[in-house]
């Protein structure tokens, strides 16, 4: 019986060139046009982890997500949302996109690959049994 599940590593394989305006990322920024992307995996709405930020990453490069790692989620076997955002600083975040996803539906695989739309992640899972 499946008791509990791990995320061991985090990365963004695929993410949107340019924002939702057309615009690059940090265009208004100096000397800066590539995200600094950070993601946040949230359960009805309370973060239940938060990545660090990794400054201007270039497009079509895989953005690898070490801090707080591994993590046991808690809960698994229910719906959770991950978001992914471009840190702006002094203006809001930018939302780069979002997937819903239940993580118990890939119970028993090591990797899970989540897409939507232009935006692709991809865990590394441990899985605990009873």
């Amino acid at each position: 019986m499946l008791v509990a599940a791990e995320i061991e590593s985090i990365q963004i394989l695929a993410l949107p060139r340019y924002g939702k305006d057309g615009e690059a990322w940090d265009a208004y920024a100096p000397f800066a046009t590539d995200p600094d992307p950070f993601l946040v995996i949230l359960w009805n709405e309370s973060p239940l982890y938060k990545s660090e930020t990794l400054n201007n990453q270039k497009y079509g490069i895989a953005a690898v997500f070490s801090q707080n790692l591994p993590h046991k989620l808690s809960p698994f076997d229910q719906p959770l949302l991950l978001e992914v955002f471009d840190e702006d600083g002094l203006s809001s975040n930018d939302n780069i996109g979002f997937i819903n996803f239940n993580p118990k539906e890939y119970h028993g695989q090591e990797s899970i690959l989540l897409s939507q739309n232009e935006l692709m992640v991809e865990l590394k899972m441990k899985w605990y049994y009873e």
